[in-house]
């Protein structure tokens, strides 16, 4: 094959243009992708939306919370939020980070919680912060 020669001169005996053609699409199949591009749906590659109900579960965990400790307005409020503390109370360490994301703003704009939610989640982190004291390596307990 000359140097001097363009590319889509090539003989159709040539390796290169044989292959090329084999593995690209024809051209009339490139106009009508050209001319008609598709929409897609990209709904079903999103993430699944929270349940916006509670799930017996949390109802079981509110019951056996104490009655002053019991966040209804929040569950009343905000379902997937009681769903995720029910879900993480045995986890010390992902409901204290949760908790931490709740309460405190580090995306900047956001609106808040009402002042009854805020009372509750506090009041929740409070007495969950009793139950579970935080601990050093060795397992004694770290000065706060």
């Amino acid at each position: 094959m000359s140097v001097y020669r363009s590319f889509k001169r090539a003989p159709r005996s040539d390796v290169h243009h044989v292959a090329d053609h084999a593995a690209s699409p024809k051209r009339s199949e490139l106009a009508s992708a050209r001319e008609a591009p598709r929409a897609q749906d990209w709904s079903g590659k999103r993430k699944a939306a929270p349940p916006e109900a509670l799930f017996p579960a949390t109802e079981v965990w509110m019951s056996l919370l104490p009655f002053d400790l019991r966040p209804e307005t929040t569950a009343a409020t905000f379902p997937r939020i009681a769903n995720a503390l029910a879900a993480l109370w045995s986890r010390p360490d992902a409901l204290t980070a949760y908790l931490g994301e709740l309460l405190v703003d580090r995306r900047g704009g956001r609106r808040g919680f009402p002042i009854k939610v805020l009372r509750e989640l506090h009041a929740l982190r409070a007495h969950y912060a009793s139950l579970h004291p935080r601990r050093d390596a060795s397992g004694r307990r770290a000065a706060r």
